[in-house]
């Protein structure tokens, strides 16, 4: 077999490798005697998170602010709203007075007439449920703004 390299030059990279594997040991156990933090070190991630403390229950304390008033102005808008909503028979009513009701657009207060008109005058509110595309969610929704007035 043909030797690549003399008796000396293996021997070299014998202690060469020797030399690198005992200088890593010595490295890892220096790693492993050294603290990763000190004590100041840790004081002061202890003061970071308590200004992140700080500065999060600020935010959170805005974003509550701001869903009140997000709240407050919603309510305000719907009660000013309900007001302006009279009262309407949807015995008598047009298409266009349906139209102002909640969730009433054009296609189902057509459908409103069409029925009525169809079927004769609504006996009670909750008849309103046989018009197509008026379901118990719309009806509970429309209830507080109509009524039937039987001539």
């Amino acid at each position: 077999m043909i030797d690549i390299f003399t008796k000396q030059e293996k021997l070299s990279i014998v202690l060469i490798l020797f030399g690198v594997i005992i200088g890593a040991g010595i490295e890892l156990y220096k790693s492993q005697q050294k603290p990763i933090a000190t004590e100041t070190d840790i004081k002061r991630l202890d003061e970071i998170e308590m200004q992140f403390r700080h500065q999060a229950a600020a935010i959170d304390s805005i974003v509550v602010q701001e869903q009140r008033v997000a709240l407050l102005h919603s309510a305000n808008q719907r009660s000013s709203q309900d007001k302006s909503l009279s009262i309407v028979d949807i015995n008598s009513a047009t298409v266009a007075e349906l139209i102002k009701l909640p969730n009433i657009g054009p296609v189902i207060a057509a459908r409103i007439v069409e029925y009525r008109e169809q079927h004769g005058p609504f006996q009670s509110v909750e008849e309103l449920i046989r018009v197509r595309g008026i379901g118990p969610q719309k009806l509970s929704s429309l209830k507080p703004y109509v009524e039937t007035r039987l001539k």
